[in-house]
């Protein structure tokens, strides 16, 4: 149970520094406010962005930790079987 823990720990955090990495890519070129800006950045810039977005928000959302197989925790009590 521990280890799954710092799993999830560290899969969060690195989803956390993936959403930043979108963040400032986007204030870098300036596409923050006008999002032309990104299509001149060019591709690179553009996969950049939604790959960490994806990464970040995935991880964020708790998907990437059920794809690995960790237990995430819910906010919706198990429901018991009645006889």
């Amino acid at each position: 149970m521990r280890s799954a823990v710092y799993a999830y720990l560290a899969i969060t955090h690195l989803g956390g520094a993936a959403v930043w990495i979108a963040l400032l890519t986007l204030a870098h070129h300036g596409a923050i406010g006008d999002p032309s800006a990104l299509a001149a950045a060019g591709s690179g810039a553009q996969t950049l962005v939604a790959i960490a977005a994806l990464i970040g928000f995935g991880t964020k959302a708790g998907l990437i930790p059920r794809i690995r197989g960790c237990r995430v925790p819910t906010l919706w009590p198990r429901r018991t079987c009645r006889r």
